[in-house]
């Protein structure tokens, strides 16, 4: 995930130090340009603004190789999931009445877990509107089964991961009077 930023970044950062090396002519070119020295430095300046803004998503790269965590709060109204990487966290919040689903999937497209062995997963609420959360993303199968079932319990949805199933209803209620 982080590689992204990083390459961005650093193809960038490689792109504008070509950029000044040309505008200080220690690149030799074809053509040859004369600028007034006040010209060069406006350029030089702009080449340095723009590694500095270069190396913000190198920065983010960086971080996002970092160590992080998943955590999961459980309030009265809310499901709320903080993902931080290093020095950097974001958090995403469903209301629970709006909470349909909570289910075990593959990382990679979200995908139910038993499509794949995938050593890594994570769980995916669904909303009414289709709208999905991720839950504790790149944590194993085994240490996300317990967690499903318990905020499944919590939010009173039905465990998706349960075997038993619910016992068929009767259709005769225990107060109706026995037939004729």
């Amino acid at each position: 995930m982080g590689l992204v930023p990083l390459i961005f970044g650093l193809f960038s950062m490689a792109l504008l130090a070509v950029w000044m090396l040309l505008v200080c002519q220690v690149i030799p070119v074809p053509w040859r340009v004369n600028l007034p020295p006040l010209a060069v430095a406006l350029l030089l300046a702009v080449g340095v603004l723009g590694l500095l803004l270069a190396a913000i998503p190198v920065l983010i790269g960086v971080a996002l190789f970092l160590p992080g965590h998943s955590e999961i709060t459980l309030t009265k109204n809310t499901l709320s999931a903080r993902e931080t990487a290093g020095p950097l966290s974001w958090t995403f919040r469903r209301k629970r009445s709006a909470i349909t689903l909570i289910e075990i999937a593959r990382r990679s497209t979200a995908q139910p877990a038993s499509a794949s062995p995938s050593p890594t997963a994570l769980l995916v609420t669904t909303t009414a509107k289709q709208r999905r959360m991720l839950l504790a993303p790149g944590y194993p199968p085994a240490l996300l089964v317990p967690l499903c079932a318990e905020l499944c319990l919590q939010c009173g949805l039905p465990d998706p991961l349960s075997t038993s199933e619910p016992a068929p209803e009767s259709p005769i209620s225990p107060t109706a009077a026995p037939p004729p």
